[in-house]
């Protein structure tokens, strides 16, 4: 009866990660968590994602403080947020700057089902910004979208103009830090046009 799965500052190699997705196999978990998790590898992290990806019950994913994944496991753990059910995805403090990171980002599409999607503090970028934008669109079911952090520059705000456009239930959009000067705060302004949920910015 595992309903949530905490994986907080363990010695997450790759032996003892595979042993405990093993035994998790198709269990109803419905939290998954992974924080901290400094030894974890790359192909420890993808063990861990695949193990969920056809989980039906999974409902919240949180992993952060992992920014020294490479290629395979960042991609991993986006690749979770495509799963169907999932509502809340929590992705901080990773390295998303990785040009290959952008360019497989760019096949996914991410669950229609997220209302809460975080990667603040993810070295995204203007690149970084455009290719998750795309693969976040369309995503019509947002509430609250954290981007902080990210060097997004006016760039980057204005490569998110067609996703925010196209979601007027958004209550919390968080884009502190991001140097986005004039352009973009004007670009922000047009976007933010039909959000008339919001109630945080």
């Amino acid at each position: 009866n595992l309903k949530v799965c905490p994986f907080v500052d363990w010695g997450c190699k790759e032996l003892g990660c595979l042993e405990v997705v093993k035994a998790l196999g198709k269990k109803d978990l419905m939290v998954l968590i992974a924080k901290g998790c400094t030894s974890m590898t790359d192909q420890a992290m993808v063990d861990l994602c695949e193990s969920q990806r056809e989980n039906p019950t999974l409902k919240k994913v949180i992993i952060g403080e992992m920014n020294h994944l490479g290629t395979d496991g960042t991609f991993a753990m986006l690749k979770l947020m495509c799963l169907e059910g999932l509502e809340d995805g929590i992705l901080n403090l990773h390295d998303f700057s990785k040009v290959e990171v952008h360019q497989r980002l760019k096949d996914l599409r991410m669950s229609s089902t997220l209302t809460c999607f975080s990667a603040s503090g993810c070295l995204m970028g203007p690149e970084g910004a455009q290719a998750m934008v795309q693969a976040m669109t369309p995503m019509v079911n947002l509430t609250n979208i954290d981007f902080s952090n990210n060097a997004l520059l006016a760039e980057g705000v204005i490569a998110m103009q067609p996703m925010l456009l196209a979601n007027s239930s958004l209550k919390s959009l968080n884009l502190a830090d991001n140097k986005m000067g004039n352009a973009g705060y004007e670009s922000l302004a047009v976007s933010l046009q039909n959000c008339s949920e919001l109630e945080k910015l």
